[in-house]
C-alpha cells in the first residue's frame, strides 16, 4: 500500500505545521518589501548620477559657449574617443560608476540628503 496521504490528513491540522506555515508568507512579504525598497533605493540613486551629470553637462556648455575655453572641450573630445573605443563590459561599468561618481561630488544636486 502508499504511504502517501491524502490532502486532507490530520498532519495538515497539526498546530506547529500551521504555525511554520504562517511564518513563511510574512517573511516572504519582508522579502518582497526589502527588495521594492532596494529597488527604490536605486532608483533614487540613478536619478541622483543623472541629475549631476545633467549638472556637469550644462557646466561644460557653459564653459565652451560662454568662456570660449576650447582647451576643456578638446579634453572632453579625447575622453569621449576612449570611451566610445571601450568594449569590455566591466571597463564600461567602472568608468560609468567612476563617472557617475565624479558628478555626483561635483555637482551634487539642491535636494541631494
Amino acid at each position: 500500500m502508499s504511504q502517501i496521504r491524502p490532502r486532507n490528513s490530520p498532519s495538515i491540522e497539526d498546530p506547529e505545521l500551521l504555525h511554520s506555515r504562517k511564518r513563511f508568507p510574512l517573511a516572504s512579504k519582508q522579502r518582497s518589501k526589502k527588495a521594492k525598497t532596494s529597488q527604490r533605493g536605486i532608483m533614487l540613486k540613478e536619478d541622483v548620477v543623472k541629475e549631476s551629470c545633467r549638472r556637469f553637462e550644462d557646466y561644460m556648455i557653459h564653459m565652451i559657449v560662454e568662456e570660449g575655453k576650447t582647451d576643456d572641450l578638446m579634453d572632453m573630445e579625447e575622453l569621449l574617443f576612449y570611451w566610445n573605443n571601450l568594449k569590455d563590459p566591466i571597463f564600461i561599468d567602472l568608468v560609468t560608476r567612476f563617472y557617475g561618481e565624479l558628478c555626483i561630488d561635483l555637482f551634487p544636486c539642491d535636494h541631494d540628503g
